[in-house]
């Protein structure tokens, strides 16, 4: 069982309620249970002006079963280089090349090879450490990050560029523009919009293909079209916890958020060969320690 709280569970946890970090450990190992660590979750559980209160969190973070996930730019580069690899071929995702955990910090830190004691001797504490010393901003939701963000979906709204309009156009655009975000787009204007109608026509039916971007895109969408929803600081991060939840087998997110992901998870089940996420999404840890999973 691969679980990934919410920020908000860990910080309430540490502070002991509704439950206390021995309460959780017991619960996680009574089910067999990991929690999966993202850059999201570090960056949120820490307190920048409290460095005390910071390693506090931190090592209390590495006593508890877990795994960390690498960054979604990463997961989402690994997933469209294997569909690359299929289109070409059998056209099967299989998602076995994706390998989307880590056993260390410095692992998530690097998409490259890493020497071998990076990956048994977990950094997390004194990276982060040093980090916050260094530059605590990094570890904080600022209004400068959401006023570059915010003319992004101000533009998406103002044009209706979202995958709700089932516009075929709109979805093979986001592919075509994603492909060049994470260096894959070919260099070669017809070869890529070869490339690119190919992956369109093999990927709009089924969302099992780059599952982490399908389900952010979808989630974003409802996010988009929801013009009474202006934004906030950290709604970044609140979607790139999204992107986590196909590698997970739960995941508690904000009334907000999983309002939008239930949303896009009811039309991915309605596709051709639908995926359903719904039943992995809880409202907090309670929710999920009261079904007994």
């Amino acid at each position: 069982m691969l679980l990934h709280l919410d920020s908000r569970d860990l910080i309430n946890a540490f502070k002991g309620k509704p439950i206390d970090i021995e309460e959780l450990r017991s619960a996680l190992i009574e089910r067999n249970a990991k929690l999966i660590y993202s850059p999201e979750t570090i960056q949120e559980v820490v307190t920048p002006a409290d460095l005390k209160e910071s390693r506090r969190r931190l090592e209390t973070l590495m006593i508890l079963p877990h795994r960390y996930i690498r960054q979604q730019k990463e997961i989402i580069t690994r997933e469209f280089s294997e569909a690359l690899r299929e289109i070409k071929s059998t056209k099967k995702f299989s998602g076995e090349c994706i390998l989307p955990f880590a056993s260390t910090w410095q692992v998530v830190l690097r998409s490259g090879e890493i020497g071998i004691e990076n990956q048994i001797n977990d950094q997390l504490v004194d990276i982060n450490m040093k980090l916050l010393a260094a530059n605590p901003d990094v570890f904080r939701n600022t209004q400068e990050q959401f006023d570059a963000y915010a003319p992004n979906f101000m533009f998406d709204r103002l044009h209706k560029l979202n995958l709700r309009t089932g516009n075929k156009g709109v979805f093979r655009d986001a592919i075509g523009q994603t492909l060049k975000v994470i260096g894959l787009h070919p260099s070669n204007a017809l070869a890529a919009g070869s490339l690119v109608d190919d992956l369109t026509n093999w990927m709009r039916e089924r969302p099992s293909v780059c599952p982490s971007w399908r389900l952010l895109g979808e989630t974003y969408s409802e996010f988009v079209v929801n013009t009474t929803d202006k934004g906030k600081l950290g709604d970044e991060p609140d979607f790139r916890h999204v992107s986590v939840t196909p590698y997970v087998d739960a995941i508690t997110l904000d009334a907000t958020m999983r309002g939008y992901v239930k949303a896009a998870c009811r039309r991915l089940v309605k596709l051709k060969e639908p995926v359903n996420y719904q039943t992995r999404i809880f409202d907090n840890v309670n929710h999920w320690l009261s079904t007994g999973c």
